[in-house]
């Protein structure tokens, strides 16, 4: 299948388009922009797939620099927004067809995240093997459309148990569009960075989401495409939540909570009456983020909500376009130590860091 790519300036018919392809959150007009006003070295893109005169796919997102060089690199948040029907033929002459745009346009490196990835093929890189690393996700979803009593009664009952008692103690929820309390959700992701490294889950990246910080969040917020949950007790916030919600759709983005919430079931408080607060104003979908596929204890949680589950892959290229191609065996490297069962795990980190230092940061956004 013979696909061609257009890259255009979006009209306003973009986001309702993607409805249509049922696409993520994440290629949506709103989101991208967002992202991209935040630099002047950060471009918006807007692609469009034909089969013949067909639309047949959508995809959208950043061109950016190459962290230190003069290249550039294409950073999409989430796959492809699809015409139902042949997606996996589709998917990937799709994959194939922004592989080759990539590299006849110039670009050093290609990233396709997964986030909000409704139709993930298990064949992802189609035609084209091996020119796509793999990163398998997890991502956990309500739909909302089969209506609040069955949402809320799939939380198990311990769950929803220390939901109710949070709320008998004086846990108070609200649903806010206040920039200021973005900074009180900082200072509670940091408490909850700490409680998950004495845990022994490892260090993380507090800000997953690669170029998505504390501009990016007040700017949805100030657009109207977000919301923050907070749970509070005599009016001080105990566990808080960043929502990218727009267009009757939701996502969980960050979330933070005190020890002291920890404690008395903030979260649980906020998650199930969260839910019911989007059942109520009628948003069609709630998607409460993703896992590694090594996240054990978040996977324990994130059942007992008893969400539904859906399989993902973030995808990304080695480096297209010299001089950046001989860093690739570094790359390759890198890949190979996080995947191996042979190699011991203390080595493991020595040797990442050891093929990071050799790529001088190039590799990041």
């Amino acid at each position: 299948m013979n696909i061609t790519v257009v890259r255009k300036d979006p009209a306003d018919q973009w986001d309702r388009e993607l409805i249509q392809c049922d696409g993520s959150l994440f290629l949506s007009r709103v989101w991208v922009e967002a992202v991209a006003q935040s630099h002047q070295n950060r471009h918006p893109v807007f692609l469009y797939f034909y089969s013949g005169n067909q639309l047949v796919a959508m995809l959208a997102g950043l061109d950016i620099p190459i962290k230190k060089g003069n290249g550039r690199q294409l950073l999409f948040y989430s796959g492809f927004a699809m015409l139902p029907g042949h997606r996996e033929a589709l998917d990937a002459a799709c994959k194939k067809a922004l592989y080759d745009y990539s590299i006849q346009w110039g670009y050093a490196r290609l990233t396709l995240k997964s986030y909000d990835l409704h139709h993930y093929n298990e064949i992802p890189h189609g035609t084209t093997p091996g020119k796509y690393y793999l990163h398998p996700r997890t991502e956990y979803f309500f739909d909302l459309t089969l209506g609040k009593e069955i949402i809320l009664g799939r939380f198990k009952p311990d769950l929803r148990r220390r939901a109710r008692k949070a709320g008998r103690e004086g846990m108070v929820f609200r649903a806010t569009q206040e920039p200021a309390m973005v900074t009180e959700l900082l200072s509670l992701i940091k408490e909850t960075y700490k409680r998950r490294n004495a845990k022994g889950y490892g260090p993380y990246n507090h800000f997953f989401l690669p170029l998505f910080y504390e501009t990016e969040m007040n700017r949805l917020l100030l657009k109207g495409a977000a919301l923050i949950f907070v749970a509070e007790k005599q009016g001080k916030p105990l566990s808080i939540q960043f929502v990218f919600a727009y267009q009757r759709r939701a996502y969980g983005i960050f979330m933070g909570t005190h020890p002291k919430g920890y404690k008395i079931n903030a979260p649980a408080f906020l998650y199930f009456k969260g839910t019911e607060y989007l059942c109520d104003k009628e948003f069609s979908y709630y998607n409460l983020g993703g896992i590694q596929t090594n996240h054990r204890g978040l996977k324990i949680f994130k059942d007992a909500l008893g969400a539904d589950s859906m399989k993902s892959c973030e995808e990304t290229t080695g480096f297209l376009q010299y001089p950046y191609k001989r860093w690739n065996t570094a790359l390759i490297a890198i890949e190979k130590t996080k995947k191996s069962g042979l190699i011991p795990g203390r080595l493991k980190k020595p040797l990442i860091r050891f093929c990071e230092f050799l790529l001088n940061g190039q590799h990041k956004y």
